[in-house]
C-alpha cells in the first residue's frame, strides 16, 4: 500500500502543468543561494525531477536588495523530493542547467547503474575507517572502569562513529535506496544484483 507521502507525492505532481516539471542535465548543481559562488548542496543526476519553486514577492525583492543578495535572473529556485527517503533538498540551480524534456528510460537507467554504482564503491571504501572505530569502541569498554577519563574517551569514540555514520554513511545509503527504488519502477533487469552488492555493503556497517 502506498504511504501517504507517496499519494501525496503523486497528486502533487499530476496536477502540476507541464512546464513545471523540470529535469537537470549534466553538471547541474543544486545551491543554496542564487550566485555561482553559493556552497553546493547537493550534485544532481541528469535526469534528476524537481519542480519549480515560487518567485520572490516584492517585499522579498526589497529585502534582498538591501542585503546585496539579489538573485541572479539566470538562476531557479526549485525543489526536489526523493521517494522513499523522503528527503527535501530545496535551493537554487541554474537555468542553462534544467530542461523540460524527461529523460530517456535508457538514459536514465545509466545514469542510475553509475551513480549506484559509484556510490556503493563510496561506501566500500569508507567499511575499514568504521570498523576501525568499531573495534576501538569495543576495546576500551572491555578495559573500561568507573574512572571518568575513560568513560569520557568511550564517549568521544562512539560520538566519532555516530558523526562517521551521518556524514559519510548515510546520504550515499540513502541515495543508494531511491536510485535502487527508480530503477525498479522503470524495471531494469539489473536491480537485483545491485540490491544484493548494496546489502552485502551494508552488512559492514552493523554496530
Amino acid at each position: 500500500m502506498a504511504s501517504p507521502f507517496a499519494l501525496t507525492l503523486f497528486l502533487f505532481l499530476s496536477l502540476q502543468a507541464p512546464g513545471d516539471r523540470l529535469f537537470a542535465r549534466a553538471g547541474a548543481t543544486l545551491r543554496d543561494g542564487s550566485s555561482p559562488a553559493a556552497h553546493v548542496l547537493r550534485t544532481l543526476q541528469p535526469g534528476d525531477e524537481f519542480a519549480e519553486g515560487d518567485n520572490p514577492s516584492a517585499d522579498e525583492q526589497a529585502d534582498e536588495e538591501l542585503t546585496g543578495q539579489r538573485r541572479h535572473t539566470t538562476d531557479l529556485p526549485v525543489q526536489t523530493v526523493d521517494v522513499p527517503s523522503q528527503r527535501v533538498f530545496s535551493g537554487f540551480v541554474a537555468k542553462s542547467k534544467v530542461t523540460a524534456d524527461a529523460p530517456a528510460p535508457g538514459a536514465r537507467i545509466a545514469t542510475l547503474h553509475r551513480a549506484t554504482a559509484e556510490a556503493l564503491t563510496a561506501l566500500e571504501s569508507r567499511q575499514q575507517p568504521f570498523a576501525d572505530l568499531r573495534n576501538q569502541i569495543y576495546a576500551w569498554r572491555k578495559t573500561a572502569t568507573d574512572d571518568a577519563r575513560q568513560q569520557a574517551q568511550v564517549q568521544l569514540l562512539a560520538d566519532k562513529l555516530a558523526r562517521f555514520m551521518e556524514t559519510e554513511i548515510t546520504p550515499h545509503a540513502l541515495d543508494i535506496e531511491d536510485w535502487l527504488s527508480e530503477l525498479r519502477e522503470l524495471q531494469d533487469p539489473k536491480t537485483g544484483s545491485l540490491t544484493q552488492r548494496y546489502r552485502k555493503v551494508g552488512a559492514a556497517f552493523k554496530p
